[in-house]
């Protein structure tokens, strides 16, 4: 789980996919694996509004969440794999 800036101050920008490319400049918030029993990761907003998801290839996956800002980020990048 992670916070994003409000709303109100403009649109954060969250980013999902492999990450087998270069990591982003700024720095890593989360790195673990986690449960994904149905082969898929999603990013959703409160209450549960899926914005963006995708198929990943096994049950358990690492995760890895790169902010370019400690609590109201702006740019957010998940990467799986």
């Amino acid at each position: 789980m992670f916070t994003c800036m409000h709303e109100q101050f403009g649109q954060a920008d969250i980013t999902l996919g492999p990450a087998d490319g270069e990591e982003p400049a700024f720095p890593l918030y989360f790195d673990g694996i986690i449960a994904t029993p149905n082969r898929r990761v999603s990013v959703s907003m409160v209450p549960a509004d899926v914005i963006l998801e995708e198929r990943v290839p096994d049950t358990q996956t690492r995760i890895r969440v790169w902010r370019d800002h400690p609590q109201w980020p702006e740019r957010v990048v998940v990467g799986w794999g």
